[in-house]
């Protein structure tokens, strides 16, 4: 095989009547290039920035961790006392609801607000508290029974609520009571 170099270029004839010819960088070309490419500053900054910003979106996402713990915290307090709006700021846009004995489907925050408000004044809740909790990164969830007087007689349930991440906060996706 012959070589011939040509402006710090190396060519290779592949066959025997020279018809294909590849292209194939020396060595010391490529190691130019890396070199004067690594002396810039700006490489070296925005080859930094790729690097990090992964771990900055894995940091916020592990800080926002302990914020979900607070939504859940939120509507313990909020079914306990019967006052939905201590936890409707955390509602998404779109909130699937589930109620014993009544509504069940897909609504907006502000009409997920008005049917629990209504399911909650009509029976006045006796206790309730989450006692599990399901740590998934992505949809952490909790559920937890719940009692309540409706026209004289103990109503037991189980509540169940599920958040996601969306933008930069926690919300609430799903609440079933049943």
């Amino acid at each position: 095989m012959q070589r011939k170099r040509r402006e710090g270029k190396t060519w290779d004839r592949t066959s025997r009547n020279n018809a294909a010819l590849t292209l194939s960088p020396s060595r010391s070309t490529l190691k130019g290039t890396f070199q004067s490419l690594m002396d810039r500053p700006f490489l070296i900054m925005l080859l930094v920035l790729l690097f990090a910003l992964p771990l900055t979106a894995s940091a916020q996402r592990t800080n926002g961790k302990a914020d979900f713990a607070t939504v859940f915290s939120d509507i313990q307090q909020g079914i306990t006392s019967a006052n939905v709006s201590l936890f409707a700021s955390h509602f998404n846009t779109q909130v699937h609801v589930t109620l014993r004995g009544g509504e069940s489907g897909l609504y907006s925050a502000n009409q997920a607000y008005y049917l629990l408000q209504n399911y909650l004044r009509d029976r006045k809740p006796a206790g309730f508290k989450f006692s599990t909790y399901g740590d998934s990164t992505t949809n952490p969830y909790a559920t937890g029974s719940a009692a309540f007087n409706l026209r004289g007689n103990r109503e037991r349930a189980q509540i169940y609520a599920a958040l996601a991440y969306n933008g930069d906060r926690w919300v609430i996706t799903h609440i079933n009571i049943y």
